[in-house]
């Protein structure tokens, strides 16, 4: 059973696999039996599951995505949301990824549940360090790079300096492919297409379980260490039946809608509450008065086709 847990789960998404790599691996390296699926399993996966995935650098979080699973329809949707999105917090507009410095997950949650109006069952929260050590431990990641990235930011301990061209990309490389956004037209936009593009190749590449068996004890080094979760091991064998009849090619992800604005001299990102709500009905379950979901909902959607935000 737990060769089938890690099969299906570990093509999901880049910081669920994350977490579940490391309660899983508890068990299956201490030689305990892996508990059974709770009683009330129907019940759990019926409706839909929000988790909160959060990925930190210099205290802020500058990765904010929420997985949706969808257990009814077994369809999974990743929003991510712009670290610049102007939102109040604490009674005074902030970016959206000082929410996490200023009240730890519990602002971050309030924060995201705000913007879009989703209700948030389980946040997962991991640093940049960990992604580092996280990929190193799979052995990489092999990506098409489509231009050279050249960045230096000793203050954030940061430099970047990958060629154009197909290439293995290690935890290092791959930290700073991700984080880069230092001369993109579209900012942090153009960085989440690049982060929702490594990981998809990510899940293409490490999803099967023949690639994973020889690598669960370093990646489970790793997430003791550096991952923090309220998703307990009794909730990851629930979602499992869920989990493993969604195809991982067909993963929709979504860039939250909105635009870049300057305010008082402060690059912002404005989130289009519209469009958001068009969004959250279509393909994340909210019911919202007046507001009907999309005919025939795209099989994905990307920066250009389907962004989202709330109020």
């Amino acid at each position: 059973m737990i060769k089938k847990f890690f099969k299906y789960f570990l093509s999901i998404t880049l910081i669920m696999i994350v977490a579940v790599s490391g309660v899983i691996a508890a068990y299956f390296f201490s030689g305990m039996d892996t508990p059974a699926a709770p009683d009330d399993m129907d019940e759990i996966i019926k409706g839909r599951v929000n988790i909160l995935v959060l990925g930190e650098s210099g205290g802020n979080t500058d990765t904010m995505m929420v997985v949706s699973l969808d257990g009814e329809n077994k369809t999974l949707d990743v929003l991510s949301i712009p670290r610049d999105t102007r939102v109040k917090i604490n009674g005074s507009y902030q970016k959206i990824n000082a929410a996490y410095a200023l009240g730890k997950e519990e602002l971050a949650i309030k924060a995201v549940k705000e913007l879009t109006g989703l209700p948030i069952n389980y946040y997962v929260f991991i640093d940049h360090l960990a992604f580092r050590e996280f990929i190193d431990a799979l052995g990489g990641v092999e990506i098409d790079v489509k231009r050279n990235y050249k960045y230096d930011d000793p203050a954030q301990d940061l430099h970047i300096d990958i060629k154009k061209g197909k290439q293995v990309l290690n935890g290092y490389d791959a930290e700073g492919y991700v984080r880069y956004r230092h001369d993109y037209v579209n900012g942090d936009l153009d960085r989440i297409a690049v982060q929702q593009d490594f990981l998809k190749e990510l899940v293409k590449q490490k999803a099967n379980l023949l690639t994973m068996a020889t690598k669960i004890s370093d990646v489970y080094n790793v997430m003791q260490e550096r991952v923090k979760t309220n998703l307990s091991l009794r909730d990851l064998l629930a979602y499992i039946p869920a989990a493993k009849q969604i195809d991982p090619s067909q993963v929709r992800t979504h860039v939250l809608p909105s635009e870049p604005k300057y305010i008082n001299n402060i690059s912002y990102v404005i989130a289009n509450e519209k469009e958001i709500d068009q969004l959250m009905v279509t393909y994340f379950g909210l019911e919202i008065p007046g507001v009907s979901p999309m005919p025939s909902p795209l099989p994905s959607s990307s920066p250009e086709t389907g962004s989202a935000a709330k109020k």
